[in-house]
């Protein structure tokens, strides 16, 4: 599966990859588990962090609390969902896709910032 990843680390790098399932693995350090789904220009994107990071004593990742509305902890990772084989599954992304992707993300942090300051202003 060609293609690319992103991967956001609990020290706000953003790193891009070539896609693979064992590199997702290796960048989140063990199970996978989806905790958000966003949708940009038609495509469908999945938010995969460690299932054990809590038990793991991982950090938390800024981002991905953000984007959950709640705290996720160690490296978080992006890609997309498509087919394969005819079956869901995720795939790489485009290089095109990769700034837009880096964008909206981003743009949903700051909402979410935003939206938690005038929350705090009002109380």
């Amino acid at each position: 599966q060609s293609g690319f990843m992103i991967t956001v680390t609990t020290d706000n790098e953003w790193k891009v990859d070539a896609y693979s399932s064992d590199r997702v693995r290796k960048n989140i350090g063990g199970l996978m588990e989806v905790f958000h789904r966003f949708q940009l220009n038609g495509n469908d994107y999945d938010v995969i962090c460690n299932d054990s990071g809590l038990l793991m004593s991982l950090p938390e990742n800024l981002t991905g609390s953000c984007l959950y509305g709640d705290v996720i902890v160690g490296n978080i990772v992006i890609v997309k969902v498509g087919f394969v084989d005819g079956e869901p599954d995720f795939v790489g992304m485009s290089l095109n896709e990769l700034p837009k992707v880096k964008e909206f993300v981003l743009r949903k942090c700051m909402d979410f910032i935003m939206e938690r300051e005038d929350n705090d202003n009002e109380s």
